[in-house]
């Protein structure tokens, strides 16, 4: 089923987000497509990453991020570790816990000092 918002397709019924837009009639697609994981994963730009009824999932974050670079990640459930990947989270080089079930992340890459920012 496709997801419509002012009776524009802003999700098809692949899960694929599709194109937008934006502010001055710019067109852009925001994330590649949803995709539902069971298990672990690698994340890559513009990546939306649903971890679905698996507790403990590993995704890994890019080794080679550029700064802008934005990844969303859902979790279902508690426990999924956000692998850095050699690059910081918040200006600290420790694995992230998403630890509260139903919570959304969008992380963006800034540059190699900072690594990745929380929004």
């Amino acid at each position: 089923m496709a997801i419509k918002v002012d009776n524009i397709e802003v999700i098809n019924n692949n899960r694929k987000i599709t194109s937008i837009t934006g502010i001055g009639g710019a067109s852009s697609s925001l994330y590649n497509q949803i995709r539902v994981v069971s298990g672990n994963a690698t994340a890559f730009n513009r990546d939306y990453i649903l971890v679905a009824n698996v507790s403990g999932a590993i995704i890994t974050l890019p080794s080679s991020p550029v700064s802008g670079n934005e990844i969303v990640i859902s979790s279902k459930q508690v426990n999924t570790i956000v692998e850095r990947n050699g690059k910081n989270i918040m200006g600290i080089s420790t694995n992230l816990t998403m630890d509260i079930p139903n919570s959304t992340l969008k992380i963006t890459y800034i540059d190699d000092s900072f690594g990745w920012y929380i929004s």
